[in-house]
């Protein structure tokens, strides 16, 4: 199965593909063409970023009604993001970056996009970021 990502980069269009692997022991892939290092995704990209990203770390992300915001927790050494689902997609994106922080990912790819929503996260939404 192929998917097709298009964010605008500045001035270039970016364009990503996606491809599932049948195989259990692979993981999906993306390869991502463009020239620019700062992408404009739109919100609910970036989110689906996010959410393969948890795929991809094994951590579960769940959607519920609650009576906060959410936020990571570990039950029987399994990670899992709860979201409130009457959060829009841009506190969700907060959210999740917010809970990504908490790990190592020196590691792990990430598109420029879903690593700036993380830093920005780090310290928290309001707060100045540190250099």
């Amino acid at each position: 199965m192929l998917q097709f990502i298009k964010a605008k980069c500045n001035s270039d269009v970016r364009i990503g593909i996606r491809s599932a692997f049948s195989g259990r022991s692979q993981a999906p892939r993306t390869l991502t063409i463009g020239l620019a290092s700062e992408c404009d995704m739109d919100s609910m990209t970036l989110l689906q970023e996010f959410e393969d990203l948890a795929e991809r770390m094994s951590i579960r992300v769940r959607y519920g009604k609650l009576d906060g915001d959410g936020g990571l927790c570990r039950y029987r050494d399994r990670y899992h993001i709860v979201i409130n689902k009457r959060l829009d997609t841009d506190s969700r994106i907060n959210l999740l970056g917010r809970a990504f922080a908490e790990f190592p990912l020196d590691n792990v790819f990430l598109i420029p996009a879903v690593r700036d929503a993380i830093d920005r996260n780090r310290t928290g939404p309001d707060l100045p970021r540190g250099n």
